[in-house]
């Protein structure tokens, strides 16, 4: 549970033992409001994918994920971690170097001299 679920919930009025929802209560209400809302094809069972993803795009670990959902093996929990394209096209530029020009980028790796533009042309 959240942080800020956890509060919400502890500070609502009356006692707090057992469930938070009685049994099929939760899937039941969000049957009911998928079915108002004409999401056709969205499942209760969908919201832990979609939980699962977001996890990891936010930099969960997939050890700390497989933990959360109580899966065996890894090879489950990587079934349920999607990960979005636009998120793995950002993850590819984080190792991107800045578009220094080349001549720079040389010289950082030998540490020679940048040569003058004019002195390369003879």
């Amino acid at each position: 549970m959240r942080q800020a679920v956890y509060e919400v919930m502890a500070g609502l009025q009356g006692t707090r033992e057992g469930r938070v929802w009685p049994a099929g209560d939760i899937r039941t209400s969000f049957e009911n409001a998928v079915a108002e809302a004409k999401l056709d094809g969205l499942h209760f069972h969908d919201l832990r994918h979609s939980f699962a993803s977001w996890f990891v795009m936010r930099g969960g670990s997939l050890q700390a994920l497989q933990t959360i959902l109580g899966h065996q093996d890894i090879k489950m929990t990587l079934r349920y971690a999607h990960l979005a394209p636009d998120h793995l096209r950002s993850e590819m530029t984080r190792t991107e170097r800045s578009s220094q020009p080349a001549a720079e980028i040389t010289q950082e790796i030998t540490h020679e001299p940048v040569a003058e533009v004019g002195s390369l042309q003879k």
